[in-house]
């Protein structure tokens, strides 16, 4: 599991990455924290992620816990997304009901063994403008405009 842009001088936000240590391909995630939007600074997304033993479980998982402002609704609906690997594949699943409690991973986070880290997260505001999401060359890669507004400050 690692942090980082998925390319050098561009305007992506950072993510969490999990490499599958048979060379598999990397799934990608959302790095934690609050997610702002950037004229009003309202709340978007707000998540705690956490890897290892971290759920009643025996395999290492990586979870998130996570509000989020969901198309028209009022108010932000709790939801918790969790990846195993497998044997050939990563499992992801979005739960939406019956949600294991934050409290049973902090116990585990905190618990004697540490058998389960949280990744510290950080406040963002919402990128102004869609990433291009193609994949290009390296030399294809756009420099980020000096002119606009840096994404990374936190409110």
């Amino acid at each position: 599991l690692i942090t980082g842009r998925g390319c050098e001088n561009c305007i992506q936000d950072k993510a969490v990455y999990l490499l599958r240590l048979n060379g598999g391909k990397a799934a990608q995630f959302v790095y934690p924290g609050r997610i702002l939007e950037p004229k009003s600074h309202a709340l978007v997304l707000e998540s705690r992620a956490f890897f290892g033993k971290c759920l009643n479980t025996t395999q290492d998982v990586y979870v998130v816990f996570q509000r989020e402002k969901v198309d028209r609704r009022p108010g932000f609906p709790s939801s918790v997304f969790v990846a195993e690997p497998g044997k050939d594949s990563l499992s992801e699943k979005l739960l939406e009901r019956h949600l294991p409690k934050i409290k049973t991973t902090l116990a585990h986070a905190k618990g004697k063994n540490k058998n389960c880290q949280e990744i510290e997260g950080r406040n963002r505001l919402m990128l102004t403008r869609p990433l291009d999401l193609k994949v290009r060359n390296e030399e294809d890669v756009e420099e980020e405009d000096p002119n606009e507004p840096e994404q990374q400050k936190t409110p």
